[in-house]
Order: C-alpha cells, then sequence, then structure tokens
C-alpha cells in the first residue's frame, strides 16, 4: 500500500526560487528521457536506464530519489499508453480517437513533478503551523 500526502506550504521568495529550478530540471529530464524512448523505442525501465540519465547534468541538481521517481512516472505514462492501445483495439466507440505517446511537459503549461520519497527525508519530522522542520 502505497501512502502519500500533499502539503501546500508557505515559502520565502528564496525557497520558491529552489523549487522553480528543481521543477525545471525535472522537467527537461523527463523530456530528455521521453525524447529517447520515442526516437528508439521503448524499454522498460531498469537500473541502466536509471545509470544512464545519472550523468545527464540536470541530475546534479537532483537527489537521487527524485531522478528515480522521475523515470519510474515516465516508465509507467508508457506502460499505461500502451494499455490504452489494447483497450482502444478491443473497444474503440470508448475513445474520442487514437490514445496518443506520452507527450513532453511544457515548463509553463505543465510542469514536471518533484516526487519526493520517505527515504528523501531525514528521519524525524516535526510540524508545527503552516511549518514542517525536517532534522
Amino acid at each position: 500500500m502505497k501512502l502519500s500526502q500533499k502539503v501546500y506550504l508557505n515559502l520565502s521568495h528564496k525557497q520558491q526560487k529552489v523549487v522553480h529550478e528543481l521543477i525545471w530540471h525535472v522537467t527537461k529530464l523527463y523530456n530528455i528521457a521521453n525524447y529517447k524512448l520515442h526516437e528508439n523505442g521503448y524499454t522498460p525501465y531498469n537500473n541502466e536506464y536509471d545509470q544512464v540519465y545519472k550523468l545527464n547534468w540536470h541530475s546534479d541538481y537532483l537527489n537521487s530519489h527524485n531522478r528515480q521517481q522521475l523515470l519510474r512516472k515516465l516508465d509507467s505514462d508508457w506502460k499505461s499508453f500502451f494499455q490504452s492501445i489494447k483497450d482502444y483495439k478491443k473497444n474503440s466507440k470508448q475513445y474520442t480517437g487514437k490514445p496518443n505517446k506520452p507527450r513532453f511537459k511544457n515548463i509553463s503549461n505543465k510542469p514536471g513533478e518533484v516526487i519526493f520519497t520517505k527515504a528523501a527525508f531525514g528521519q524525524t519530522l516535526i510540524r508545527r503551523k503552516n511549518q514542517i522542520m525536517i532534522f
């Protein structure tokens, strides 16, 4: 069972810049990986896949957990596309058109999401009014 939580924070201007930079790097790395899958064909996510994108300069600005989650998200997007194609062949009347391959993320309209796992945070998490402190 996966547990998730959305947290809305009141960030300072400097913190907002850091978050926007993380979003920018996640979006660019998603697009680079997606482009290679469009050009070379889909290959399932594995450790080798992660090692290739570990060398990309956008990865220097991301935690390894963020990079891995982004690549897993891209993998699930492609699996969903193939599942939709199979379903489209059986039940084409349920669709308005043929499903498309996963699209590229646009930084201004629909940027990528930065996913943090529990391992990315410290062990101690203290919550106070509108603040989260990580130790």
